[in-house]
């Protein structure tokens, strides 16, 4: 039951109470990394999703092999677009909250950027197989074949480094500052 509250629209309410007064006052836990710690972590998170976000944006823009009339080029870049917004989003979304971050925005953003990042790698992956055999299936070879290639490398190393990087950041775990 628990895990499924999370998801709710509303779950973060959870961790609040009204204190003595009447306000409401946070009661959840707070996540920070060490300050030698943040400054990479942050740069490394910033450079890796503008560079995914870049990649993926010239992705729809440029005129790609199959990405004007092949549903099944498309439909991966749906779900590949869709992943990396979710990445941009966690992103802005850390980097517009204090540090240390509250527990409910902390799963939201770097608790979840290891599987974002991991389905967005997925997904570019897959559009550059169903690139392939489109390729393949019409014979029609062109130059920018080799940009699109590159696009999807690019957009799979920038989230798989992004994965292991958010994978092994240490983070501290501390109760919450005001009491009730």
């Amino acid at each position: 039951m628990a895990n499924r509250e999370r998801f709710k629209k509303r779950a973060y309410l959870r961790y609040f109470a009204r204190n003595a007064s009447g306000e409401y006052a946070y009661t959840g836990g707070y996540y920070s990394l060490e300050e030698s710690a943040y400054r990479p972590y942050a740069v490394r998170l910033a450079v890796y999703t503008a560079l995914t976000a870049l990649c993926v944006v010239l992705g729809g823009v440029l005129e790609l092999p199959g990405m004007q009339n092949c549903f099944y080029v498309i439909i991966p870049y749906i779900f590949e677009v869709g992943f990396a917004g979710s990445v941009v989003w966690g992103a802005v979304r850390y980097f517009s909250n204090a540090k240390p971050l509250r527990e409910y925005i902390y799963t939201a953003t770097a608790g979840a950027f290891h599987w974002r990042a991991l389905l967005t790698a997925v997904f570019a992956g897959a559009g550059a197989i169903a690139g392939t055999v489109f390729l393949i299936l019409s014979g029609e070879w062109r130059n920018s074949a080799i940009v699109f290639y590159l696009l999807k490398a690019a957009v799979i190393v920038c989230m798989l480094l992004l994965r292991r990087y958010a994978r092994n950041a240490e983070w501290k775990t501390g109760p919450a500052k005001q009491q009730i």
